[in-house]
């Protein structure tokens, strides 16, 4: 029933105190579980990340995930998810805590994750160093989601967020731009598509991130 459904069933029958999910294309430092486990404990966190290293289909070196940031409540619940996946280990207590992945989604039920651990007041803490490498490619599923996505960052933010202004959504709207620019066989259509870039980009611009 779908990639959430199956990481909860997992997740039922692991016996471990901490835990992560590693998805088919990504990949894990050697050191990344013995630095996730030193973090936890002292710091008695109950989520931490750290950066993650982003690799195309041929798994060759694309760029660090820029969009990392210190841990701040209110930016992950209204700006950015800024914590990306395969970098980050959580434990029982707060999973269970939060009720596990909510299994009605699809794109960003990972996100809606984190935000729970928020909205709960669990101790989240961002290490330094990397942990994990992503395949970044567009059959990626976050590549093609496109406006399923969209509408699923909407419902996350309407959950979770504590500002009026939906930030997290004009952000991703302006990510979607770009590549729709791109992809564009003419000039008008492509200078059409990075207007509407920057027209969200205005809309977001609480969503600079703050670069570590």
């Amino acid at each position: 029933r779908g990639q959430a459904h199956a990481i909860n069933k997992g997740f039922a029958r692991a016996k471990g105190e901490i835990f992560t999910w590693l998805n088919a294309d990504d990949l894990l430092f050697p050191d990344a579980v013995a630095r996730a486990v030193e973090t936890i404990i002292e710091h008695k966190a109950d989520l931490v990340y750290a950066n993650c290293l982003l690799l195309d289909a041929q798994g060759q070196f694309l760029r660090p995930f820029v969009e990392i940031e210190d841990y701040d409540a209110f930016r992950l619940r209204n700006c950015s998810d800024f914590i990306m996946q395969p970098a980050a280990f959580f434990t029982r207590q707060a999973y269970l805590a939060c009720g596990g992945l909510d299994e009605s989604l699809h794109y960003t039920f990972d996100w809606d994750f984190w935000c729970k651990i928020a909205a709960h007041g669990g101790r989240i803490v961002c290490h330094d160093g990397y942990s994990a490498a992503a395949h970044i490619h567009p059959e990626a599923k976050t590549q093609r989601g496109r406006w399923d996505r969209l509408m699923e960052i909407w419902r996350t933010l309407a959950r979770h967020r504590t500002g009026l202004w939906p930030t997290a959504l004009f952000a991703s709207l302006a990510s979607g731009c770009i590549v729709m620019a791109k992809e564009q066989p003419g000039m008008a259509r492509r200078l059409f598509w990075r207007c509407a870039w920057l027209a969200c980009k205005l809309f977001s611009l609480r969503n600079v991130t703050k670069i570590r």
